[in-house]
């Protein structure tokens, strides 16, 4: 008779994210309360005996946001300083060794953005303030690489949500977190982490973030506090990195490619900074003083839990079956995992299967999948008996599915010496493989003339490819073909026009056979920027003794937003001048002087207004404005005589 015996299971899932799931892993709650101490130690070096000092002024900036998933409780720092501006500020005026500490308490939540329907891509037609966060930084680079690697993994996708998830899962997949990257200066750029396949939070992050913004797609760098486990750390709480993208109608969704976590961030995550790219200082430090140097020492983080929330609830359901319910000693078995998404939004997660001793897994472990709202989709795991088995035993394996949540599932398989053998390529023909090859031996790419044109200009597109064999392959664009022949492969131009403004991505794409590569482009698109003067307010003739009141505005004519608006005044006597860093929509300005500074009779203030569009042309405009100034007596006009001498000395200086 044949005896049952059970396969201990090893207490081990490896996850990509650092995260070992347990019962009460801090982060499988939906909110916590957090106490973050961030210190700084400060020292003065007297460098002269006959040293003086006036006073040193901290600013730090790195601190909670108040955000759509966490909120502020409390904040105290020492020494005591001024909260503003999303800030603190604080002045000491004596030269003695301190140590500069904010106290936070944060609420955090896990809460996901909720996109239940599909957002299309390419994107059209950005807002204006978003089109900063397409374009490249010194670390959120994209070049040819970068720009090909994600336009292949886009390749034929429509949804934003599937093309992000697609780039986030790659960067998790093939970026191996290396702490040897870290340097005291900066981040290394994106380009130097593709290449080398290794790197830190931040430039996981920025990896991502370059090959989201390469598609035309919005994405900013957020730094903060996270969790983790991992043996790396010292401390459980430090420093972390990750990336926020736009979804028009929804707003800033959360991506970490470190952790894993694409479309949500857990609770342990606490923002304190977000903007273009992760190359940013939160303290600065100035003085005034004569023989000192100011000496600050290495940022330190630590947080504690001071309450949690309510355990998260599994968003999804999760069925286990085997290719065989029992095999022969030596054979290959598939566990597959069909999983539906139980909520009306899209739902981005890692599902792990557990590590059995004498059964060696083929696949990776952990497996992204996303699941759109309301989907079912498959998954599986292609798993191998090896080890020593007594052929007189039966073997029960059991097996145990893992989400991020916490939820599991199990179910185990069993083998024997009379079970069924189960070879490599069956096991093969029957898994669910959803990775694709990226590859199709095409090396495509397109460029464009210029990235910025005007409505009504044409713009130029040149594309080169390369293929083992290049003749018919067909390059297209907006269902205009041309047919490849082997002596122009280098040479494929096409022209568009627009004759609309705004931010758009577009696609060309070469095909042959079954073989199909897609570039992504874009452009932004200005009319021509436009400024008109309105509620113009001023008397046509004034008095000596009155007080001119000269107000107006200016309002952008345009869909384009006038840049660096330069606004001035002038007359003989005098000149004011006004600045404006962006014309959003109408900005008024208000000018009010003494009628004494005027000539007697006809006088003209001469507006003139200068600003730049955003592909840096200047455009410039002006206008004048008559007051007379009357009914003078004639000592009056012999102090406007005397102030007319006194403008003159004034130039001439």
């Amino acid at each position: 008779m044949r005896l049952s015996f059970f396969v201990v299971l090893l207490i081990f899932i490896s996850l990509l994210s650092n995260v070992v799931f347990g019962v009460d892993d801090v982060n499988n709650y939906d909110s916590l309360r957090v106490r973050s101490v961030i210190s700084i130690p400060v020292e003065f070096e007297r460098t002269d005996a006959r040293a003086d000092f006036d006073y040193l002024n901290l600013d730090y900036y790195w601190l909670p946001l108040e955000d759509y998933r966490q909120s502020v409780v409390s904040s105290v720092v020492s020494p005591s300083g001024d909260f503003r501006d999303g800030g603190v500020f604080l002045t000491v005026d004596r030269p003695v060794d301190f140590v500069f500490e904010a106290q936070v308490v944060t609420d955090t939540f896990s809460f996901p953005v909720k996109i239940k329907e599909k957002v299309l891509f390419p994107l059209k037609n950005l807002d204006s303030d978003l089109i900063d966060f397409t374009k490249e930084t010194d670390l959120i680079d994209f070049d040819g690489d970068i720009k090909a690697l994600a336009s292949k993994l886009a390749k034929g996708e429509d949804d934003l949500f599937v093309v992000v998830f697609k780039l986030a899962d790659w960067v998790n997949s093939n970026i191996d977190y290396n702490l040897s990257t870290v340097t005291k200066d900066a981040s290394l750029p994106s380009s130097w982490v593709l290449k080398n396949r290794r790197g830190v939070c931040d430039e996981m992050s920025n990896l991502f973030i370059s090959m989201v913004r390469s598609l035309g797609i919005p994405a900013r760098s957020v730094s903060g506090i996270a969790y983790t486990d991992s043996e790396l750390f010292d401390e459980n709480w430090g420093a972390h990195g990750w990336a926020e993208v736009y979804f028009p109608d929804y707003g800033w969704v959360p991506f970490d490619p470190t952790y894993n976590q694409l479309g949500f961030v857990d609770s342990t995550h606490i923002k304190l900074e977000e903007g273009l790219d992760s190359d940013k200082f939160n303290v600065k430090y100035s003085w005034r003083a004569s023989g000192y140097d100011v000496v600050p020492g290495n940022q330190k983080i630590s947080s504690v839990i001071l309450n949690k929330g309510n355990q998260l609830k599994s968003n999804i359901g999760v069925s286990v079956e085997f290719f065989e319910e029992e095999v022969s000693f030596g054979s290959f078995n598939v566990v597959k995992a069909k999983v539906s998404n139980l909520e009306d939004y899209y739902v981005a997660l890692g599902i792990s299967l557990g590590s059995v001793e004498n059964l060696k897994n083929i696949d990776e472990l952990t497996k992204d999948i996303l699941l759109k709202p309301g989907e079912t989709r498959e998954i599986s795991w292609t798993v191998k008996l090896d080890g020593s088995f007594n052929e007189d035993y039966i073997y029960t394996f059991p097996i145990v599915i893992y989400t991020f949540s916490g939820f599991n599932v199990s179910s185990n398989f069993k083998a024997s010496d009379s079970g069924i053998f189960v070879s490599s390529d069956v096991a093969s023909a029957f898994s669910i493989d959803d990775a694709e090859d990226i590859d199709s031996n095409i090396l495509f790419s397109c460029a464009l003339e210029n990235d910025v044109v005007y409505v009504g200009d044409v713009l130029n597109i040149g594309c080169s490819v390369e293929f083992e064999d290049a003749s018919n392959i067909r390059v297209c664009l907006d269902g205009e073909c041309k047919v490849v022949t082997a002596n122009d492969y280098d040479d494929i131009s096409f022209s568009k026009f627009f004759d609309e403004p705004g931010f758009f991505t577009f696609v060309v794409t070469a095909k042959k056979l079954s073989f199909s590569e897609q570039s992504f482009l874009t452009v932004n698109v200005l009319d021509d920027v436009d400024i008109k003067f309105s509620d113009v307010v001023f008397p046509s003739s004034v008095g000596f003794d009155d007080l001119v009141v000269f107000n107006f505005s200016l309002e952008k004519n345009s869909s384009s937003n006038p840049k660096n608006v330069n606004v001035s005044i002038f007359h003989d006597n005098f000149v004011e001048s006004f600045f404006v860093k962006e014309l959003l929509g109408k900005q008024s300005f208000i000018f009010n002087f003494p009628a004494k500074n005027l000539d007697a009779g006809e006088n003209y203030l001469d507006v003139s207004v200068s600003f730049f569009d955003d592909a840096g042309k200047e455009i410039n405009l002006s206008k004048s404005f008559r007051i007379d100034l009357i009914d003078l007596s004639f000592g009056q006009r012999i102090l406007l005589w005397f102030n007319s001498i006194g403008s003159w000395l004034d130039s001439l200086i």
